[in-house]
């Protein structure tokens, strides 16, 4: 079977622009631009978003085997920042965990089968001093956060 592709080639004002895009690469643009107009992630965070989004972009940038623009051939990186596993997030509302001075640690992991841990993330909805975070494990080691790392998973 061979998998579809689709190529653009113009120039316009003596810049040759050019992309060659596979069929998943177009439906992950597809993707991208449909999260953008219409979020579906109202109980992550918007640093979980800006992870999806990263990854997203990852895989859109993989599936492109050809690129120029007035700017050049590579399409360089967005951020060197956390990317969050896209397919499957499971939501996990008020796991126990425990509070030390310095850090916390979710005590009832949801644990994944191996075969999907490459692909499917956990959040762990939590409350903690009045206030809501969502934790992605990954970003858990040994399911433990820093206290000074929590604050960028609050919920607005």
């Amino acid at each position: 079977m061979r998998t579809r592709a689709a190529t653009l080639s113009l120039s316009h004002k003596g810049t040759e622009f050019s992309l060659n895009i596979s069929k998943n690469g177009m439906e992950l643009i597809y993707t991208f631009i449909f999260n953008l107009i219409n979020p579906p992630m109202t109980k992550l965070t918007n640093n979980h978003i800006l992870g999806i989004q990263r990854t997203l972009f990852d895989h859109i940038k993989a599936n492109i085997t050809t690129f120029s623009d007035e700017f050049g051939t590579d399409l360089g990186e967005i951020s060197g920042e956390l990317r969050l596993k896209r397919i499957v997030r499971y939501y996990v509302q008020n796991p126990m965990f425990v509070k030390s001075n310095d850090s916390i640690k979710i005590t009832t992991e949801y644990k994944l089968q191996s075969d999907f841990e490459i692909h499917y993330g956990v959040d762990y909805q939590i409350q903690i001093d009045d206030k809501t975070a969502v934790l992605p494990s990954e970003v858990l080691i040994g399911n433990e956060i820093p206290l000074n790392n929590l604050e960028i998973w609050y919920k607005d």
